[in-house]
């Protein structure tokens, strides 16, 4: 099983689910996909809702909330699940990102496994 943990800004769009869905459709072994999404307001019904796109396109996939810094739970869960790679999908934080302050940069220094940065696809 390829293990890929995702960690979103916010709860997932249809088309945020269909583009993960589509990056690893027609892979050699199957994918399952563990998605953090940080605590704020009601994160279970959205961690639920997005778990449920995830699986109506075609993943295998679980999740939990985790706190609003969550670089730290991250490293952890990659590490207890035997991640191969990472996904962080964000609003664009063009300040963050061109100072490197972003999740996706500090994950790729704390991590040993690929990071692939998505921005999100909809405005919610």
């Amino acid at each position: 099983m390829y293990e890929v943990v995702v960690l979103a800004e916010r709860a997932l769009a249809d088309v945020d689910a269909r583009v993960l869905a589509d990056l690893y459709r027609g892979t050699p072994e199957p994918t399952h996909v563990h998605l953090l999404l940080p605590v704020d307001g009601e994160a279970a019904a959205e961690l639920a809702s997005s778990v449920n796109l995830l699986r109506t396109h075609g993943l295998d996939a679980d999740g939990e909330t985790v706190p609003h810094e969550p670089i730290d739970t991250l490293e952890s869960v990659v590490v207890a699940r035997g991640s191969n790679e990472v996904v962080i999908m964000t609003r664009s934080h063009v300040v963050a990102d061109t100072l490197h302050t972003d999740w996706a940069s500090r994950a790729r220094r704390e991590l040993e496994v690929p990071v692939l940065h998505l921005l999100e696809q909809a405005d919610h």
